[in-house]
């Protein structure tokens, strides 16, 4: 569709944003909640719960993106929504039942981001290309994780909860790209023939 984003272009710019703003989630919500009082044993609790319902999940998230095909910008986009609002409630309310279970909704929500945006990228990238087309769809996020170390380093410095804020931001900006972007037909299956 003219005027769209290229799922190329809509999934390179989210996922900078998608990583710049998981800095925050990877890096700083353990020094918060650190500074809270929390036991390095609880700390290493909530940050585990994240990667591994997200590992839980992605499977399934990745079975859902299948489903999808073409449309996977729409559950990525959920995806990093999720997120942004799951930041700002892992920062307001802090007690250590609540953190888990935020942590583990925040781990769920993004497991399908992911799965989609690769697809998305596959789906529109010729077969002989799609190696290039990740690597550069990695760069993204690898630029995103460097330019956020930065930003949350330098915000933080005034105060942290604004770095949750900013993360927050990040991850409902991402969405803009994905949203823009245009449907990508599904490939047809590749058939072995003997």
């Amino acid at each position: 569709m003219k005027g769209k984003l290229s799922a190329l272009a809509a999934s390179f710019t989210s996922y900078s944003l998608t990583w710049a703003g998981q800095v925050a989630v990877s890096i700083f919500l353990q020094v918060y909640l650190y500074s809270l009082g929390y036991s390095l044993i609880e700390v290493g609790i909530v940050g585990g719960l994240i990667g591994g319902v997200t590992a839980a999940v992605q499977p399934i998230a990745g079975e859902a993106a299948d489903l999808l095909r073409g449309k996977t910008q729409y559950l990525a986009a959920l995806s990093v929504v999720s997120r942004g609002i799951l930041v700002l409630l892992m920062m307001t309310y802090t007690s250590f039942p609540l953190e888990c279970a935020w942590a583990s909704l925040y781990g769920a929500g993004t497991a399908p981001f992911v799965p989609s945006t690769m697809s998305m990228v596959a789906d529109e990238t010729p077969d002989e290309k799609v190696g290039k087309s990740m690597g550069n769809f990695r760069m993204g996020g690898s630029l995103g994780w460097t330019v956020g170390n930065l930003i949350f380093g330098a915000v933080a410095l005034k105060s942290i909860k604004d770095a949750f804020i900013l993360a927050s931001s990040f991850s409902l900006l991402s969405a803009i790209p994905l949203l823009m972007s245009r449907d990508t037909p599904a490939k047809t299956p590749v058939t072995k023939t003997q």
